[in-house]
C-alpha cells in the first residue's frame, strides 16, 4: 500500500481560483468556426480514423475543424488576457500539435502509438523539454479528447501562470509559474493576444471549443453589517438556544471572530449586499459545522447539514443596486470556520468573509494503491457509477497499468481505466461516508446494464469468483438455464474481454451499450469514447435515440465471445 500525501498550494483566497472556477458550471462562450482564422484548416461535420489503418474518413457539414498540413495555424479572432478554455482535441496516430498562450508558452498536444510515449498536455520548457503529465492521460489515436485550461497573462512585471490544465477530467498541472518556463526579457507582453493551434505532424481536430473571459474587478461588496450570537445546547440536534443572553453588535466584515466562550453556538449575520453590476452571480458559503446564506429572502447555499470545509455553492441572478444578505452560521464541535466568496462569468471568486475567518486547513494524506507484483490485485468496495452507488464491486489492478471494475450484483463490467489504479482514502479514513474506491487513470465507463443477455433469460444469480493465472478472477454466475463466466486482462493498454456462455437456448449477447455505435470496419467499432474490436459475427441495433446496442448471437450449447476494449 502506498500512501501518498497531497499537498495543495494555499493561494490568498482559501478555496483558490483553481477548485471552484473549475466547480462552477457558468455558461461558456461558444467558438464557432466563424470566431476563427482559419487559414488551412477545414470544417466537417465528423471526423474518424480506424485503428490499425492509415484510413480517414470525413463527414460534411460543420462542428469540427481539422487540419493534416504539417504547420498549418488556427488562431482565435477574439484576443483573450486571462481566461478559462474548454476544448474537444482528437488526433491521428502519431498526431501531433501545440497550443500557444500570449504568443510565448507552449502546449503540446501528442498522441503516439505507444501511449506511455504521449506528451498530451505537457507544458513546453524554455529549453525545449516538456513537464509532463505523471501519467498517461491522453486517449488513443481517433478518440475525443476533452481538455479544460486556465491562464493568467504576464502584466504589469508580474510573469504568467497556467492555473491548471486537465485532461478528460484528470488533473495535469496546477499553480504552474511560467518564469520557470520563460524569461520575459524586459520585454512588454500584450496582456490580450490570440490563442493559437498549430498542427505540427499527421490529423489534429477540434470542436465544442468555448472560453470565459475574466476581468479584474470586483462588483460586489457587504456594507452595514450586524449580527446575533447565541449559545446552543451541545447535546440538541435542533441547536436550541440555552438560557444565556443573545450577544448582539456591528461588524465591518465578515467573521466568525466574534468574542465569546461558548463551544457550540448559532451566528448569524445581517447586512446589505451592493451589486454594481447587473448580471448572474455564484456565492459560495465554507464553513465546518452548519449553516445556510440567503440574498433578499432566497435559500442560495447551505442547509440543515454539517459539513467541514466543503464548499456549498448557488447561482442568482442579481440586479444592480443593494440587496438584503443573511448568514448563519452553526458551529458544533469543529474548530470555527466562516467564508463567503463571489464569483461570476466575468471574474475570479473573490472574498466577502475576512481572511481570518477561513484559517489554514490541516491537509490529510491520501492513501492510493498501485500493483507492483506480478499478480492482479483485488479490492472488494463501493463504487459510483452513473450517479449510482454500487455496493458489490471488485476492482482489479495490475502492474501494466490496465484496470477495470465489475458489479458483483448485476454481472456486468462498470468502467475501465488506465494509469494509476485507486484512491481508496474514502474507504479507509475515517470510515466516514461514502466508503468509495475512485479510479485514478484515464476511465472509460461501461453501461454495467444488469440485462446483458437476451430478456427471457431471468433470474440473474451470481455463484463466485475464482482465482486463476496472476490472481486474476473469473466471475461465474446463472441467468435463466445458462452458465455464465466472465474474465478479462490487460492487452497491451486495451482490456481483452472474454465471456464463456454454456446454454440450453441460442440467445443475444449485448457486448455494448450506448448512444452511438459506429462501425468503422470488419470487427472494428466506435462505442461512445472508446474502440471495441470483435470477431463474433455481431449486429449494431438502435433501441430508441438514446440507446444502441452491438449484439452477439449465442448459438445453443457452449460458445465463448472475445473482444478487446481500447480508449
Amino acid at each position: 500500500m502506498k500512501i501518498k500525501l497531497v499537498l495543495c498550494l494555499l493561494c490568498s483566497i482559501l478555496i483558490g481560483t483553481n477548485a471552484m472556477s473549475q466547480s462552477l458550471d457558468f455558461p461558456m462562450n461558444p467558438l464557432p468556426s466563424s470566431e476563427w482564422n482559419l487559414g488551412k484548416w477545414k470544417e466537417v461535420a465528423e471526423i474518424n480514423f480506424v485503428p490499425n489503418t492509415t484510413q480517414m474518413g470525413t463527414k460534411a457539414g460543420v462542428g469540427a475543424l481539422y487540419a493534416s498540413s504539417v504547420g498549418a495555424a488556427i488562431s482565435t479572432n477574439r484576443k483573450l488576457g486571462e481566461f478559462k478554455m474548454k476544448f474537444e482535441l482528437l488526433q491521428s496516430e502519431n498526431g501531433e500539435c501545440t497550443m500557444k498562450l500570449q504568443d510565448t508558452y507552449n502546449i503540446q498536444f501528442n498522441t503516439r502509438a505507444d501511449l506511455s510515449a504521449s506528451n498530451f498536455g505537457s507544458l513546453q520548457l524554455k529549453d525545449g523539454s516538456f513537464k509532463k503529465p505523471k501519467q498517461s492521460v491522453g486517449r488513443t489515436f481517433g478518440l475525443w479528447n476533452t481538455v479544460e485550461l486556465s491562464f493568467i497573462p504576464a502584466q504589469n512585471g508580474q510573469v504568467a501562470r497556467l492555473e491548471y490544465i486537465n485532461v478528460n477530467g484528470i488533473p495535469v498541472l496546477e499553480n504552474v509559474f511560467l518564469s520557470s518556463a520563460f524569461e520575459i526579457n524586459g520585454v512588454a507582453k500584450n496582456r490580450e493576444t490570440a490563442v493559437t493551434f498549430t498542427n505540427i505532424k499527421g490529423t489534429t481536430a477540434l470542436r465544442n471549443v468555448a472560453y470565459l473571459a475574466y476581468e479584474d474587478k470586483q462588483p460586489v461588496k457587504l456594507s452595514n453589517l450586524s449580527y446575533t450570537l447565541q449559545e446552543t445546547n451541545s447535546d440538541d440536534p435542533d441547536f436550541t438556544n440555552t438560557d444565556k443572553p443573545t450577544i448582539n453588535g456591528t461588524a465591518k466584515d465578515l467573521s466568525y471572530d466574534v468574542p465569546n466562550d461558548y463551544t457550540r453556538y448559532r451566528l448569524t449575520y445581517e447586512g446589505d449586499l451592493e451589486v454594481l453590476e447587473s448580471n448572474v452571480y455564484a456565492f459560495t458559503a465554507v464553513y465546518s459545522g452548519q449553516g445556510y446564506l440567503s440574498i433578499d429572502g432566497k435559500l442560495i447555499a447551505g442547509g440543515k447539514f454539517s459539513t467541514v470545509r466543503e464548499p456549498q455553492t448557488g447561482l442568482i441572478e442579481l440586479q444592480k443596486g443593494t440587496h438584503k444578505i443573511k448568514y448563519v452560521y452553526q458551529r458544533v464541535w469543529w474548530a470555527p470556520v466562516m467564508g463567503l466568496y463571489v464569483s461570476s462569468g466575468q471574474f475570479r471568486p473573490y472574498p466577502l468573509s475576512a481572511s481570518r475567518s477561513v484559517p489554514v486547513a490541516k491537509e490529510n494524506g491520501s492513501i492510493y494503491e498501485n500493483p507492483t507484483g506480478e499478480n492482479a490485485q483485488l479490492i472488494r468496495s463501493f463504487m459510483m457509477h452513473k450517479g449510482v452507488k454500487k455496493t458489490e464491486v471488485v476492482s482489479v489492478g495490475e502492474k501494466s497499468g490496465v484496470h477495470y471494475s465489475f458489479d458483483l450484483g448485476t454481472g456486468s463490467l462498470l468502467a475501465a481505466w488506465r494509469g494509476d489504479f485507486a484512491d481508496v482514502t474514502e474507504m479507509w479514513y475515517q470510515r466516514g461516508e461514502p466508503q468509495i474506491i475512485r479510479p485514478l487513470g484515464l476511465v472509460t465507463e461501461l453501461s454495467g446494464d444488469v440485462q446483458d443477455f437476451d430478456a427471457y433469460m431471468s433470474g440473474f444469480e451470481f455463484d463466485k469468483y475464482t482465482l486463476g493465472d496472476k490472481n486474476r478472477p473469473t466471475f461465474i454466475f446463472k441467468l435463466g438455464d445458462a452458465r455464465v463466466a466472465k474474465s478479462f486482462k490487460p492487452e497491451g493498454s486495451a482490456l481483452l474481454c472474454t465471456t464463456k456462455v454454456d446454454s440450453k437456448n441460442s440467445t443475444d449477447h449485448i457486448i455494448a451499450t450506448a448512444k452511438a455505435i459506429q462501425k468503422l470496419t470488419t470487427g472494428v467499432y466506435k462505442v461512445d469514447d472508446h474502440y471495441l474490436f470483435v470477431k463474433d459475427n455481431v449486429e449494431i441495433v438502435k433501441v430508441d435515440d438514446e440507446v444502441t446496442q452491438l449484439i452477439s448471437h449465442v448459438p445453443a450449447g457452449k460458445h465463448e465471445i472475445n473482444y478487446k476494449i481500447a480508449w
